[in-house]
C-alpha cells in the first residue's frame, strides 16, 4: 500500500519555524548593533565638545596674564596639544578656540570658531 503525502509532519513544522526564529533573531541582533553605533556617534561627539572646552579653559589658566592683557586670544589645536592638554590628533590641528576674558565676573568664556 501506497502513503500519500500531502503535506508537512509537525516536527518539520517545528524545525522549519525554529529555522525562521533563529535568522529573524539574527537580523534583529544586527540591526540592534546599528542603531547602537548610531546613538554612540553622537556620545562621541558630545564628549569631544566636553575635552574641548576642558583643554581650552585648563590652557586658559596656563595664559591667565596675556589673557587679562588682551581680553581676547585666539588657540589652535596645535597650541593645546603641544601644551599636553589635546592628545595628538589630526581633527584637532585645524581647531580654532577662541577665548575671551571677562574683568566683571573674572571669567573665561570660549567659543570654537571655524
Amino acid at each position: 500500500m501506497k502513503l500519500d503525502k500531502n503535506g508537512y509532519t509537525l516536527i518539520e513544522l517545528i524545525i522549519l519555524l525554529a529555522a525562521v526564529s533563529v535568522i529573524a533573531l539574527v537580523f534583529i541582533v544586527k540591526t540592534s548593533f546599528a542603531f547602537k553605533e548610531i546613538d554612540n556617534s553622537d556620545e562621541i561627539a558630545k564628549q569631544e565638545k566636553i575635552l574641548i572646552k576642558n583643554a581650552s579653559l585648563a590652557y586658559s589658566n596656563k595664559i591667565k596674564d596675556k589673557l587679562k592683557d588682551e581680553k581676547v586670544v585666539y588657540v589652535t589645536g596645535d597650541e593645546l596639544i603641544e601644551s599636553g592638554f589635546l592628545t595628538q590628533d589630526d581633527a584637532y590641528k585645524t581647531l580654532k578656540v577662541k577665548l575671551s576674558y571677562n574683568e566683571e565676573k573674572d571669567k573665561v568664556n570660549y567659543e570654537v570658531v571655524d
